[in-house]
Formats: structure tokens, C-alpha cells, sequence
């Protein structure tokens, strides 16, 4: 498997009343921008897109870099410089990673392992690009952008616990509508109800901790918020034809192909 190379990395700050100096991305080559926080905008097809943070920008020969930014609050974002791969999907112009938690904590940790000389830099290639390609396509998968906002609050909200568990009045009030339209946007954009969406995100969690700590199902079950043992393990036997115990002796093992 090719590796386009990592030909360099920082996180950079746009000055406070001025514009930044838009670079034009030259032929071989290929930048990521994730904006970090602030506000900016960039061109696409001759027109002014705004960015602020989460804002994840694929530059390609030809295409340039952020070249607007607010005065009063300028821009931040990460770049990354690439060789441009040889072969592949171009990804979209600009997408979004809509959890700024998760923005934050891989900006430090991006930074951190390219200034650590014992980190490898086509490892570190590989680990950036897959990240960032996997934000990309689930900004994709949850409507490319479309959703309304108020959506997009109570979506930033529930991605921000590992069990999500508020009731549809809490997530009425962050997304700023009422709690019947509020269900009729989940089913109309996701095509499932608020209930369904954090069950699936807790179901997640129970999964992840099943296979990878040795916590007793009970206490996962009530990590996750399901009234006792017996409710979880019926609960995750019908999404997923298997009890805990057997998902865990599945899954907290080494995987052999057979």
C-alpha cells in the first residue's frame, strides 16, 4: 500500500485585523485544514465559503488554502501537507468534524506525535489521513452538511457523551424547537427517533467497553444507562443476535482468521 508522504504540519493563527495570504496548492501535492477555532472563509467554485470551527477543508493542485478570516476573530486551524496519492476518490472541498471536543484532542494529539522524532512518519501519515477521511465520510453519512442547525445541536450534544441518555425535552431545548418537531427532524433527516439514536450511541459504548475491559456486565449495563442487568442483556441480544458475555468471549480475545 502506497503512503503519501507527510511533507509537513502545524497549527496555525491568523492575525487579528488582516486577511491571511491564500496559498495556491501546487501540482504533486495536497493540504488538510481543520479549523480549530475562529471564523474565515475560502473560496470554492468563485464564491465565499464561511468556515469556523470543526470546518474540514481538502485542498487539491490548483485549489487555495483559507483566505479570508474574521478581524475579530481570526482563524486557527491545523494544516497538513501531503504529496498528492496517486490514485483515489477526491474527498469534498469542505465538510465538517462536528465535535469540538474531539477537534481539540486530535489537533493537540496531531501536533504532539509529529514533534516526537520516535514517532515514524508514514505511520503517522497513515493514522492522519485515515482520521480525517473517516470525518469526512461520516459528515456524509449524516446528510453532507444539510441538517438543519438546530439539529446539529442536539446532535453535538449527545456525540459529546460516550452514553447519551437526555431526555427529548433537554434536547428540545438545545436544539431551540419544540419536542414534537424535534422527533419529526430526527425521523425526517436520520430516519430514527432521538430514543433509537442515543440507544444506538449507548449500545456503542457497551460494545467498546465489553471488548476492551473486564467490568462486569451489570456495571456496563449501568454505565450505559439500562435500568438493570437483565434489561441490558435483552436489549443487546436483540440488536445484536448475541448476549454481552457471548460479544465479550468473541471480542476480548486475539483474532485469528480462521
Amino acid at each position: 500500500m502506497h503512503i503519501p508522504r507527510l511533507l509537513g504540519l502545524s497549527h496555525y493563527h491568523q492575525r487579528p485585523g488582516v486577511h491571511p495570504h491564500g496559498r495556491i496548492i501546487p501540482e504533486d501535492h495536497m493540504v488538510i485544514e481543520l479549523v480549530t477555532g475562529g471564523n474565515g472563509s475560502v473560496e470554492v467554485a468563485g464564491h465565499q465559503v464561511a468556515v469556523g470551527e470543526g470546518s474540514l477543508l481538502w485542498h487539491y493542485p490548483g485549489d487555495g488554502t483559507i483566505n479570508r478570516s474574521k478581524f475579530d476573530d481570526p482563524y486557527r486551524c491545523l494544516s497538513v501537507l501531503f504529496e498528492l496519492p496517486e490514485a483515489g476518490e477526491r474527498l469534498p472541498r469542505v465538510s465538517n468534524w462536528s465535535d469540538p471536543t474531539a477537534v481539540r484532542s486530535f489537533t493537540r494529539e496531531s501536533i504532539r506525535r509529529y514533534h516526537d522524532q520516535a514517532f515514524d512518519r508514514p505511520s503517522l501519515a497513515l493514522w492522519l489521513l485515515g482520521e480525517l477521511n473517516y470525518r469526512v465520510k461520516q459528515w456524509q453519512r449524516l446528510g453532507a452538511g444539510e441538517l438543519p442547525a438546530g439539529l446539529e445541536r442536539a446532535l453535538t450534544f449527545i456525540r459529546g457523551q460516550d452514553a447519551p441518555n437526555a431526555t427529548i425535552e433537554e434536547l428540545a431545548e438545545i436544539a431551540g424547537w419544540s419536542p414534537s418537531h424535534l422527533h419529526a427532524m430526527f425521523k425526517q433527516h436520520l430516519q430514527e427517533s432521538p430514543h433509537s439514536y442515543q440507544l444506538n450511541r449507548r449500545l456503542l459504548f457497551a460494545r467498546e467497553l465489553l471488548a476492551t475491559t473486564t467490568e462486569r456486565i451489570a456495571v456496563i449495563g449501568q454505565r450505559c444507562f439500562f435500568n438493570d442487568a437483565t434489561h441490558f442483556s435483552r436489549c443487546f441480544k436483540q440488536h445484536h443476535q448475541v448476549s454481552p458475555a457471548e460479544w465479550r468471549q468473541k471480542h476480548l480475545q486475539p483474532y485469528f482468521p480462521g
